[in-house]
């Protein structure tokens, strides 16, 4: 559950910062839906201090920004208990009042909790769930007003990683991308979540509707999985749509609109294009005015301010949670998709099939990274995914930084920073933090009592990608290719049950009085555990040798049983020992293979059944006291070929078309 704040500074702010109460932050792109703020008097720079930090929250995981408006932010979170709306005290960070709408949603997968931010409109606020669950609770008292599960009354397949899209309010109106049936686009009642029109038969994706005007007609826009759709806002009728890609495909980055032009950036590298809209006999039509490969936006959106497009054009093929994404925040004319400039030291490569990219980390200080960006006050306010919050000239010449400072070190950020009253709200999976970005002055205290963003303890984001891997499949959380899983099979082979045995037997004739079999052990571990790291390395292709790691710890445990009986074979604590030693190992294998999101994680744990067979063979020969011999060496062999391939099938048998 939520926790107390770290810092209160109430007695001020309440006379101070929050006094006028004028400005909000309805929705989580702001409240005309482009990523600007109306606000002044944000600050050009600040101290090596950083910016002072109003408060700290404990805050479950999730993706969801923040909306607010007088003296409330909210947002959704979840924890072991469940899912939630909560409303905060903006000047303190105190808890109002909490919402539990849901069960926890994949609590052990790469990407837990609630994706959508909450939408605030007529004294009410709007959210969605994982699950297509629309909801309406009273703003002041959290108090359910009416709830929809869209995904079941409309027939929606399943979005493979969750439901994402945020409510849009206009007109009296709750407008979502449902794609049921007739429903790619559906328009709900404000008052009561009646329908008050469906229309379309595509499939959504992550992005959420965006409202726009084409020559005073209000229409709405629909970013869906493989086409653009526009529709009618008042009726729902189908205006136009726009085939963009086919098969598999995602879109989570919010399309941006000058009229009458419409800009689309496509993840995967797929760079992004701009549409002239117009009308014609009462239809849409769109005309591409270019399309590119650079500005590739993924769960990071861009903002337009005067004729040039600010955002992060990711290089990688998908955002990654396990290290800071590469890539390069760039600024790009609008209209012509002309590169103005570029920051960072990722180059952008040309798109290639390329299957294995090193994972060093090669950002430095200069690099802004994957940010999140939103405009105020003639500045970007950038806020990146390892947790530093930047201000930048919103300029088209050159990129000039005007100051930078962590806030909320030790994990991967997604969440797009919200502004009000000259506080930036952002969190991630453990914390939400107010950031005060005006004048000093305003605050009313001695400097001496302000706490400031450098003085808080951050812990420092490991790329373990770049420690551990080496190199990595450069899809990451596809499943690895027959090809991968035949020469990975072939390799371990050859350092588990070949290399190693042979250095074993080595060793033991030289040092006799050493056993080859713990010597075996150990080097096959050894092997299994440093392979990939080391292989990566030095050869730049990725090698996953870790299942030997897997299945020789699971040898130890079975030649700890007795033949008859089952039971564990003398010394007690010793083969105990070995049981918990085994268990943590898969537990520690899942978790560090979820860390760096490698999604075979759980396929090398099921076959250990297919092994036992073989390791009985082996265990005969290790409880009658035999040195190591042939029959131990083969039937470990046999073993890992059935303990992999077993995994190795299912994988091919699932993912394969």
């Amino acid at each position: 559950m939520i926790c107390v704040c770290v810092w209160i500074m109430a007695p001020v702010l309440g006379t101070g910062v929050f006094a006028q109460e004028t400005n909000s932050w309805k929705f989580f792109r702001g409240d005309k839906f482009d990523g600007h703020s109306s606000e002044t008097g944000i600050v050009d720079n600040w101290s090596d201090k950083g910016p002072p930090v109003l408060w700290i929250k404990e805050l479950g995981a999730g993706y969801s920004s923040f909306v607010g408006e007088a003296e409330r932010v909210y947002t959704q979170y979840q924890s072991l208990s469940g899912q939630f709306v909560v409303c905060i005290n903006a000047k303190n960070g105190e808890t109002i009042w909490e919402h539990r709408y849901a069960w926890p949603y994949q609590p052990a997968s790469l990407y837990p909790g609630p994706r959508s931010t909450p939408t605030i409109s007529g004294g009410r606020v709007f959210f969605t769930s994982p699950s297509g669950v629309v909801g309406c609770l009273d703003m002041t008292t959290g108090e359910p007003i009416w709830s929809v599960d869209a995904a079941e009354k409309f027939g929606a397949p399943d979005v493979e990683f969750g439901y994402a899209c945020s409510p849009v309010c206009i007109e009296g109106k709750v407008i979502l991308p449902i794609g049921g049936p007739d429903a790619s686009m559906v328009a709900f009642d404000e008052t009561d979540g009646s329908v008050v029109w469906n229309a379309g038969n595509d499939q959504i994706s992550y992005c959420s509707a965006l409202p726009i005007e084409l020559g005073g007609r209000k229409l709405i826009v629909g970013y869906f999985k493989n086409s653009l759709c526009i529709f009618d806002r008042a009726d729902g009728f189908q205006l136009a749509k726009f085939k963009i890609s086919f098969d598999y495909d995602e879109h989570s980055a919010w399309p941006i609109y000058r009229e009458p032009y419409l800009w689309l950036s496509g993840p995967f590298r797929a760079g992004s294009q701009l549409f002239q809209l117009s009308s014609d006999s009462g239809s849409i039509r769109l005309k591409t005015v270019y399309k590119i490969d650079t500005m590739s936006n993924d769960v990071a959106s861009s903002v337009l301010v005067g004729d040039e497009l600010y955002g992060f054009d990711l290089r990688d093929v998908q955002s990654k949670v396990h290290r800071p994404s590469r890539g390069q925040f760039a600024c790009i004319d609008f209209v012509s998709g002309q590169t103005r400039w570029t920051n960072g030291t990722i180059s952008r490569r040309k798109l290639t099939d390329d299957e294995f990219v090193s994972s060093q980390s090669t950002s430095e200080e200069t690099d802004v990274g994957h940010v999140s960006t939103l405009y105020a006050d003639g500045k970007l306010i950038l806020f990146n995914d390892t947790g530093e919050l930047i201000l930048c000239k919103a300029q088209p010449d050159s990129f000039v930084q005007l100051a930078r400072t962590r806030i909320l070190g030790g994990e991967i950020c997604w969440v797009q920073p919200a502004l009000m009253n000259r506080c930036v709200f952002v969190r991630n999976h453990s914390k939400a933090v107010c950031v005060y970005l005006g004048d000093l002055d305003d605050l009313g205290l001695p400097e001496d009592e302000i706490e400031f963003a450098a003085a808080i303890w951050q812990p420092e984001f490991i790329d373990l990608s770049a420690m551990i891997l080496g190199t990595e499949p450069t899809y990451a959380m596809t499943a690895p290719k027959a090809s991968w899983l035949t020469r990975w099979y072939f390799m371990s082979l050859l350092l588990g049950w070949v290399v190693a045995p042979l250095l074993a037997v080595t060793v033991s004739k030289m040092l006799i009085r050493i056993p080859a079999r713990p010597v075996f052990l150990t080097l096959a571990l050894t092997f299994g555990i440093l392979g990939t790291t080391l292989y990566g390395r030095w050869l730049q292709e990725f090698y996953f040798s870790w299942p030997i790691v897997l299945l020789i710890a699971f040898e130890c445990v079975i030649c700890r049983l007795k033949n008859n009986d089952l039971s564990w074979n003398g010394r007690p604590w010793v083969a105990r020992l070995t049981l918990v030693a085994f268990v943590l190992t898969c537990l520690g294998y899942f978790l560090l293979c979820r860390r760096l999101s490698l999604a075979f994680e759980w396929a090398f744990l099921i076959g250990f059944p297919v092994a036992l067979p073989f390791l009985w063979f082996v265990k005969q020969s290790v409880q009658s006291g035999q040195r190591f011999n042939m029959k131990q060496w083969l039937g470990g062999a046999a073993a890992f070929t059935a303990f992999y391939w077993a995994g190795a099938g299912i994988m091919l048998w699932k993912y394969s078309s």
